[in-house]
């Protein structure tokens, strides 16, 4: 009897659990996160004024990953790619991936997004932490595409008072009219675009506002490239030292068509998405300008964790005494304002400093701090009264610029961390 029961029981539990098990649930269901993969890459083109090329630089990403997926069939299960780009919106953003499989590549749209009026770090939070949410992966790199001053303050267009008035200088001589480009120039790459007087939307970031927002995600990427003029820069980089691990860059202006992804972008998803080689980067980049232009190919590459070793030799160097009254044109300037404001740094000391060991202890320390470093012999200068093709001296390019030594801006120039950390 006992055995027939226990038979009975187990029979009637069968029959019951598949019934149960097929009933639809009254509570919603949460949506499934993705699977996390070993690395994603996302590509955040901020603005619309450099649209024609934005368009062009995915469509170059896309023809390395048909290459890429062919070489490895398996790479779309650990890496991801994808990018924040307006398409030609000047009030919305989508969110894209670009899904690659056996030599196909294309674009799928995730989400779009409304614009807010004014670019904020809580923006660049939002956005970034979009993509991380949307493609979650082990690690992560990031490159930032679109116009930039470095460091400078968002002050140079009239319209930009009633935004910013806290941030306008007393000499506005303006400041507008420094920047301000001859009518015909060719294109060259604040982040985003400047603000206009007839628009409402703009994108334009201030350096400290953009290294808040990036740490403000909680990741910190394995490198950065700085797809934008004048990004390899210290004042700027020390400001976002926090964000990544490595930083890419250049000294000067970066022209319109950018980095030449299609042969970038392989070596950053080496061994599916375990490996960077960021030499490479830099020397593609290099050879690139060099071979296919001609001119600006200054590409330089940063250990971000050395950056609090360089503010502390760079202190010294202050400390034990620089020489005064070396006229600015005696070091090497990258840009065509009417006076110079980005100098080379290590140039800088090296004619300034007066203290022998200081000087040798600071030139070590930036060779730690700046790893990699490639150079053509002129770039071109688009912003500014002096534009045109500017030369680089082989034994005065160190790869990472400064402004300490300029007049401009010099109210907001003391409010840098660099400056604080420095002083």
């Amino acid at each position: 009897m006992n055995l027939l029961r226990k038979y009975l029981l187990l029979l009637v539990v069968a029959l019951v659990l598949p019934l149960a098990a097929c009933e639809k649930s009254d509570e919603p269901q949460p949506e499934p996160l993705p699977e996390s993969t070993e690395h994603t890459l996302i590509c955040y083109f901020m603005g619309f004024d450099l649209n024609y090329y934005f368009f062009q630089n995915i469509d170059m990403i896309k023809a390395a990953l048909r290459t890429l997926s062919l070489e490895d069939t398996t790479l779309q299960d650990k890496v991801r790619v994808v990018c924040i780009f307006q398409q030609g919106n000047k009030d919305k953003t989508a969110l894209i991936e670009l899904e690659f499989h056996k030599g196909v590549c294309e674009s799928n749209e995730i989400m779009v997004y409304d614009l807010p009026e004014r670019t904020e770090a809580e923006t660049i939070t939002f956005f970034v932490g979009e993509a991380i949410k949307q493609a979650p992966a082990r690690t992560y790199g990031l490159v930032l595409g679109g116009h930039s001053r470095a460091w400078t303050p968002i002050d140079f267009s009239s319209s930009i008072s009633q935004y910013r008035p806290h941030l306008q200088s007393p000499k506005t001589i303006a400041d507008h009219q420094l920047w301000l480009r001859p009518e015909k120039h060719m294109m060259t790459r604040f982040f985003g675009d400047p603000p206009q007087t007839t628009d409402t939307y703009y994108s334009c970031i201030e350096i400290a506002d953009l290294a808040r927002g990036l740490e403000a995600t909680g990741v910190k990427f394995e490198y950065t490239i700085y797809d934008a003029c004048f990004m390899a820069n210290v004042e700027s980089l020390y400001e976002l030292r926090n964000t990544t691990k490595y930083a890419i860059g250049s000294v000067s202006e970066i022209m319109g068509a950018g980095f030449p992804y299609k042969r970038v972008i392989p070596h950053l998803l080496g061994t599916g998405g375990k490996s960077f080689d960021l030499d490479a980067v830099c020397r593609d980049y290099h050879e690139h300008y060099a071979v296919e232009v001609g001119y600006s190919g200054c590409a330089s590459l940063i250990d971000m964790r050395q950056m609090n070793a360089l503010a502390e030799a760079f202190k010294r160097v202050r400390s034990t005494g620089i020489v005064e009254g070396v006229t600015l044109s005696a070091f090497q300037c990258y840009d065509g304002l009417s006076k110079p404001l980005f100098l080379d740094l290590g140039d800088y000391v090296k004619l300034v400093a007066e203290d022998e060991a200081a000087e040798e202890a600071f030139m070590t320390q930036l060779s730690k701090s700046v790893i990699s470093r490639y150079h053509t012999d002129k770039f071109y200068a688009g912003w500014g009264a002096n534009k045109g093709f500017k030369p680089v001296y082989a034994d005065q390019y160190f790869g990472l610029s400064t402004s300490y030594p300029s007049d401009f801006y010099r109210d907001e120039y003391y409010q840098t961390s660099w400056y604080k950390a420095t002083e």
